[in-house]
């Protein structure tokens, strides 16, 4: 699978369980930062299966906060005292876009009718 977005956007991935061959770093970075910031993200939306990103002007949160299902109003998975848009606003971070994947799970077009789709768009 292959994505690809505008140099103006970041584009950062998860997958759960997360590898543990990865090497640790010694100091931590601003870039390193962003990232596990990014990355809480991901885990946010593998672990409480969003099913939109919300708008703050039109969607209203849940009455159960457990019942959430727009990211922006779900309770921040690690600060439970904050909303997942609160922390996006800290971080002046917008979420344009996400797509989420199990294991086995069905997609609507097969793979290969999405690469044909890429193949005569990009020509």
């Amino acid at each position: 699978m292959c994505f690809k977005v505008n140099n103006d956007l970041k584009l950062v991935g998860y997958a759960h369980p997360a590898p543990t061959n990865v090497g640790t770093t010694e100091g931590i970075t601003q870039k390193l930062l962003d990232f596990e910031f990014h990355k809480s993200i991901c885990q946010q939306i593998v672990g409480m299966k969003p099913v939109k990103i919300g708008e703050y002007d039109k969607d209203k949160p849940a009455e159960n906060k457990d019942d959430e299902t727009c990211l922006i109003h779900q309770e921040y998975l690690l600060d439970a005292d904050k909303t997942v848009g609160e922390v996006l606003q800290e971080h002046s971070c917008e979420i344009v876009d996400y797509h989420r994947f199990e294991c086995g799970e069905q997609t609507e077009r097969s793979l290969e009718a999405i690469i044909r789709s890429q193949h005569q768009s990009s020509n």
